[in-house]
């Protein structure tokens, strides 16, 4: 319903049914917070949002942080989305690996700490679509597909 939203209650019963298993539940819990800056508006999907966010977050990191690792993780970000309607090669799902653990171990820095909630969100957001097109067969992934799971996922926020 119009009204639902995903909250830790909803998680944990997802887990005590058998829908998902612990992993999934604790990928879950993270991104029980308010995303809206992802909800589609107008002709501006969830993953043009994304995209939208890495190159404003990349420019700022650019501006006040050059030597910024991030920097690097985000450039390859938005090369795999970039190419999400393009042939898909097992190549690539490991180039996405990389980057997810690379957005996690910056998360759980010291760095990330310095960073406003906002952002912080962004970046939860940037892995979930990352995770999504993890999970889809190499041979799957388009724009299209991720941007509909990021869309649905968008409406219990």
């Amino acid at each position: 319903t119009k009204g639902f939203q995903i909250t830790s209650d909803f998680v944990a019963k997802l887990e005590e049914y058998g829908l998902i298993n612990s992993t999934e539940a604790s990928r879950l819990s993270p991104l029980i917070s308010p995303m809206s800056r992802f909800k589609e508006q107008g002709n501006n999907s969830a993953l043009d949002k994304v995209t939208q966010f890495i190159q404003d977050f990349r420019d700022e990191l650019k501006k006040d942080k050059p030597d910024s690792k991030l920097i690097d993780t985000l450039d390859r970000a938005e090369k795999i989305i970039e190419n999400f309607d393009g042939v898909q090669s097992t190549a690539s799902q490991t180039n996405i690996k990389s980057v997810l653990a690379e957005l996690n171990s910056f998360y759980n820095s010291a760095d990330a700490e310095s960073i406003d909630a906002e952002d912080k969100d962004a970046l939860i957001q940037l892995g979930l679509t990352l995770r999504i097109a993890d999970r889809l067969s190499p041979t799957a992934i388009s724009s299209s597909k991720v941007n509909s799971y990021l869309s649905t996922m968008s409406r219990f926020y």
